[in-house]
């Protein structure tokens, strides 16, 4: 039996990349979701390619609006009366040296980045420990892991996230709670196009290191395959340069350092 069939599954940044291959695959497998992101019209889209008989909600949100947000995730758990999974997939990356950040902007990276993950946990862990069980898969990123020269805001939030998902871990398994960390490397998505400058404005470009990335699809697949499996930390998209940054990040810090203070890209 298909292990997706019939799970209620909330995908956050729904509308690309990880987020939209996610979707696409889930809507084959009988999965019943809700995506949101901001652009409503490329969730439809999801929507109108989906098979006929497959049960799509579009919630079109901002959740950088942390206001809003309990009304969102009441929103996202009463569509099917509850979830099983719960995608965070939403962000926004960073180019910018700290130097030139201007500190509004690097608040609003870390709000998206880490505390609307922490707002929609207040939100929806009292619902998953009444209902007995749930699965949480965050995005966070090989960012991290290890030090992320012109994403300084965003490699911050992202480590944090591994603190404080890997601490709700620990807090919530015996209510039935499971908590799995995503992990990418390089994957081929818009998010350095997505990602802002120092003013906030968008960075526009792909990078290097992304074009070269992994397709999201394949990223999509393995990451469905290891969720239904119940790893704890799933990473995708480790070409060498991400599976050497990774290897370095644990066993010669120092050396990684040096590395990275002489790259001219990022």
């Amino acid at each position: 039996m298909n292990y997706y069939n019939d799970k209620r599954i909330w995908i956050t940044g729904a509308s690309s990349g990880i987020g939209k291959a996610l979707a696409e695959i889930l809507v084959t497998q009988g999965a019943r979701l809700v995506l949101t992101a901001r652009r409503k019209n490329l969730l439809e889209e999801i929507r109108t390619a989906a098979p006929e008989t497959a049960e799509v909600s579009i919630l079109d949100a901002d959740l950088a609006d942390i206001d809003a947000l309990p009304e969102v995730c009441r929103k996202a758990w009463d569509e099917y009366s509850g979830l099983d999974i719960i995608i965070m997939n939403a962000g926004v990356s960073q180019r910018s040296l700290f130097r030139d950040m201007d500190f509004e902007t690097g608040r609003n990276l870390f709000d998206i980045n880490f505390f609307t993950h922490t707002k929609i946990m207040h939100e929806l862990l009292p619902r998953l420990e009444a209902q007995g069980h749930g699965r949480i898969a965050a995005v966070t990123s090989l960012s991290g892991h290890i030090p992320s020269p012109l994403r300084i805001y965003y490699s911050s939030a992202k480590h944090a996230l591994h603190g404080f998902y890997e601490t709700l871990a620990a807090e919530t398994w015996t209510s039935g709670i499971r908590v799995s960390m995503i992990i990418p490397g390089f994957v081929r998505t818009n998010i350095s196009y997505n990602a802002v400058d120092g003013e906030g404005r968008a960075f526009g470009k792909l990078d290097p290191l992304q074009k070269s990335g992994a397709d999201p699809s394949s990223a999509a697949k393995k990451i469905l395959n290891k969720l239904e499996r119940g790893k704890r930390e799933i990473y995708v998209g480790y070409t060498t340069n991400a599976a050497v940054a990774r290897f370095l990040g644990r066993v010669a810090p120092g050396l990684l350092l040096r590395i990275l203070r002489n790259m001219k890209e990022v």
